[in-house]
């Protein structure tokens, strides 16, 4: 429980330097411990209410011996998973668009482009979403019109969703890296405010 709530305390603190920057002590003091509190029963109190197991609980780790055999040799996040992205980008992976050829079936189409997911919070940064990372496995079809439509914000989603297996969810924390741990949090809340 006390680690629980240390991760708590300390991704409150992390995360209003990531949103308002480094605090301004000229201005006025700021009372990071009033601020974490909060923060700590915001998100308490929804898990509560939702049923979810605490986010902040930095997933399992993960042993070498743990792992299926194809996967030892790849590199790992710092929870012990595979890191498929960093894999993809060291060459040690080299997926094939088909299995019989372009010829076959045509021509893939490809977005590259990052898209700004803008949060309702005022604690974490927004999202930056990697398509490029995202389509050296899937296909635009995979997350296209289902669970997200094509146009940028027509989709409403939370964090709450992705944890209960929903949109991200579908499948981060189960093929991809886990939504749990301040590591893994700040591997997709990346945009400071200003």
């Amino acid at each position: 429980m006390r680690r629980q709530v240390f991760m708590i305390l300390l991704m409150g603190l992390l995360s209003l330097f990531m949103a308002h920057g480094a605090l301004s002590l000229g201005k006025g003091r700021v009372d990071k411990k009033d601020i974490a509190e909060e923060i700590r029963k915001r998100i308490q109190a929804q898990l509560i209410r939702l049923g979810i197991p605490d986010p902040l609980s930095p997933p399992a780790t993960r042993g070498f011996e743990d792992l299926p055999l194809a996967l030892r040799y790849l590199p790992r996040d710092p929870y012990g998973y595979p890191d498929w992205t960093r894999a993809m980008e060291d060459g040690l992976l080299l997926p094939r668009d088909y299995i019989y050829g372009p010829e076959e079936l045509g021509k893939e189409r490809h977005y590259d482009k990052d898209v700004v997911i803008k949060v309702k919070d005022e604690v974490l940064g927004d999202v930056i979403f990697s398509h490029r990372k995202h389509n050296y496995w899937l296909s635009c079809d995979n997350c296209h019109p289902y669970p997200f439509k094509e146009k940028r914000g027509e989709t409403k989603f939370t964090m709450y969703d992705n944890w209960k297996g929903k949109y991200c969810g579908l499948c981060h924390g189960k093929v991809a890296f886990m939504l749990r741990g301040i590591d893994n949090c700040l591997r997709c809340h990346t945009l400071r405010r200003n």
